[in-house]
Order: structure tokens, then C-alpha cells, then sequence
């Protein structure tokens, strides 16, 4: 090779490792602090299986499995394979020996004892996470009316700090990672109303945020099936349409309150009802397995809230028509005289009355 040719290529490889160095390094927003979207861990589905059950304890049993489930045990289908079965299925047979068994398909703890909160933080408690009261005796929230304020002082006492929407949108820090916060006030459409509450959604390393409701699945969808970029303008199931702001959270060094149901009725692990089960009706066998993911089934509403969620569907398409804009201004009419009045300052009303005459 001639010499000029090699000593033309060795300038440019030089002039373009001298460009390179130059060029700042791009700052890509992934962070390995941040949590993964994880619907089969949260929407992990379980079989019950229930064995060697008698006649005289079928009836009794039949209507404790069905019951509160949304799903009436059904003797057709008893060899549908478990992944396939919908969320709360349950079928039962009857044996030549004259015993009935039963199997049931039920959501995991981690979905059924878990609320907003705990999954924007990450964390599995086997409750509901409670906004300060982590480090207080008692919960801000209960029996109070939930703002903004009264949200984001509780998030903060917890060991959270408030960011702003350019660093929660167009990044993610080294160390923790964000969340936001929504309000409802109690408000109505004309198919449903709801109570004041709050909601809490996070932001997961692939950048997209995710929420889940008390009971129900963990999820990076809103009410129109969209992934979730930007929580204040997404339109969550249950009116939550007061956005609260961003914060920066640490789970591993806060301090986070839980609040368990005192009803064992509504608030038990998968591996308590079995031994439930099994106390009460003596003789039967109880098993209890996990069932392969399946997206299509685990990762459903229930019943219920599905039928709601149609219903703020068909609400939500109708929003800045007329109709809808007529209906908002009612509503927020209505809101304002549900808010909370100041307590009158006595101590000013007094002194600027007069004096009481003898």
C-alpha cells in the first residue's frame, strides 16, 4: 500500500477518536433502581383443590366456595386445565365413590392484599400501605377528607420528596425511583358514584408507568387500553382527576404503616383459607398450587369492577360533549358544597363583638 494512503488513514482514525471524546455522553433513561412491570408477580394465580368432601358437608361447602366470588361452582368443565380457567372459576364432581371434590381458581396475596401504595412502592406487606402512618400512631388519611395537601404531607412523613414533572417525565434517579399521586373527590356519572380516595402509579424502568386498585391486578394500561407515558393526562377507572404531583421514593430506607382488615373474612392469605378449610370440615383435603401466568386470565378485572369500568368507559368517550360538560357542572357545583368549612375563629368573633351589656 502506498505510504500516503496509510498515513491519510491513520490522521482520520485520529481526527475521529479526537471527535469522539468530544462528544458528551447521552444520558439514557433506564435505571436499574427502578422497578420492572412484573404482572406475573402480582397477578400470580393459584388452584385450591378440595378432596374427600361427604355429602353431608357438600351443600354447607358448596355455598362458602361460591360465594363472594362473583362465580357459582359449575359440575361441567371439572377437566378445564387451570391456566386456561378465568379468575374466581370453580367446578366440582362427584366420585363413583360418593365424595365430591372441587377445584377453584383464586388470585394470589399479592394481588388481593395489596392497594395502590404498596405496589407504587414496590412493596408486598400482606395489607394495605397507608400514607404516613409509617411514622405516626394513627392514620392521617382515616376519616379525614384526602387532598392534595393531606396527601402529599403524609408521602413526605413517610420519607418521600416531592420533584418536579420534568425530572419525573424525562428521567429516573440512581437510588429509588418515582411516583405520582391522584385524588377523587366523591363524585358521581350518571351510572355510578364514587367516595373520595386517592390513587398511586409508578414509574417502572422501561419509563412507562403502572398502578393497581385494591384487589385488583397490577397493570400499565388506562381506561382506553393505553400504556401509561405521562399519569396526569391518563384516565384512570374511578375518577381520579386531581393529579397531586411527582415524588422521589426510597422504599428500602422509609418507613411504611400497614393497615390489615381485623375481618379474617376479607383480608386472609390463600395459604390461611386452606387451613381454614380444612378446620372447619373435618376430613377434607385441601392443596394448594400455583398456576402457570396467563396474561389473558390473571390480568383481568373482576366481575364488579370490569362492569364499572364499561360503564366509565362509555362515560368517558362521551367527555366534552355537551351532554358530559352539562353533567361535570352540576358535579363540580356539588363538590364544592361536600368540601370541608374552616373552623370559625372564635377567638376573633368574640373580640370583635361587643360587649355584653349587665
Amino acid at each position: 500500500m502506498h505510504p500516503c494512503i496509510c498515513a491519510c488513514r491513520a490522521v482520520a482514525a485520529a481526527l475521529l477518536l479526537v471527535l469522539l471524546l468530544a462528544i458528551p455522553a447521552i444520558n439514557i433513561a433506564v435505571s436499574a433502581a427502578a422497578p420492572a412491570f412484573e404482572p406475573q408477580k402480582w397477578n400470580q394465580a393459584w388452584k385450591l383443590s378440595v378432596t374427600n368432601i361427604k355429602d353431608a358437608q357438600q351443600v354447607e361447602l358448596d355455598m362458602v366456595l361460591s360465594s363472594g366470588w362473583g362465580k357459582i361452582c359449575q359440575e361441567d368443565g371439572f377437566a378445564t386445565p387451570a391456566v386456561d380457567a378465568p379468575l374466581n372459576s370453580c367446578y366440582r364432581q362427584r366420585s363413583a365413590e360418593g365424595t365430591w371434590s372441587y377445584w377453584l381458581k383464586r388470585p394470589g396475596d399479592w394481588r388481593v392484599n395489596s392497594n395502590s401504595y404498596c405496589y407504587a412502592l414496590n412493596l408486598y406487606k400482606g395489607g394495605a400501605c397507608m400514607p404516613g402512618k409509617g411514622n405516626s400512631t394513627t392514620d392521617p388519611l382515616f376519616a379525614q377528607w384526602i387532598t392534595c395537601d393531606l396527601l402529599r404531607a403524609a408521602v413526605v412523613a413517610d420519607g418521600g420528596r416531592e420533584v418536579t414533572r420534568a425530572q419525573a417525565l424525562q428521567g429516573q434517579p440512581e437510588t429509588g425511583h418515582y411516583i405520582a399521586l391522584k385524588v377523587r373527590n366523591d363524585s358521581c356519572t350518571p351510572y355510578h358514584c364514587w367516595l373520595n380516595d386517592y390513587q398511586a402509579l409508578r414509574k417502572d424502568n422501561s419509563s412507562i408507568w403502572s398502578w393497581k386498585q385494591p384487589r385488583g391486578p397490577a397493570t400499565d394500561r388506562d381506561l382506553f387500553n393505553n400504556r401509561i407515558t405521562n399519569p396526569e393526562n391518563a384516565i384512570l377507572p374511578g375518577h381520579y382527576d386531581i393529579f397531586c404531583g411527582y415524588y422521589h421514593v426510597k422504599p428500602d430506607i422509609m418507613t411504611i404503616g400497614v393497615e390489615t382488615d381485623d375481618n379474617p373474612y376479607l383480608k386472609r392469605s390463600l395459604a390461611e383459607y386452606a387451613r381454614w378449610y380444612e378446620a372447619g370440615w373435618l376430613g377434607i383435603n385441601v392443596t394448594l398450587d400455583p398456576i402457570r401466568y396467563n396474561n389473558v386470565t390473571d390480568d383481568a378485572f373482576d366481575i364488579f369492577s370490569q362492569s364499572v369500568m364499561d360503564e366509565d368507559l362509555i362515560w368517558e368517550s362521551k367527555r366534552g360533549t355537551s351532554e358530559w360538560l352539562a353533567f361535570q357542572a352540576d358535579q363540580q357545583q356539588q363538590q364544592l358544597k361536600q368540601q370541608p368549612q374552616p373552623a370559625p375563629n372564635l377567638t376573633a368573633a368574640a373580640a370583635a363583638s361587643p360587649p355584653m351589656q349587665p
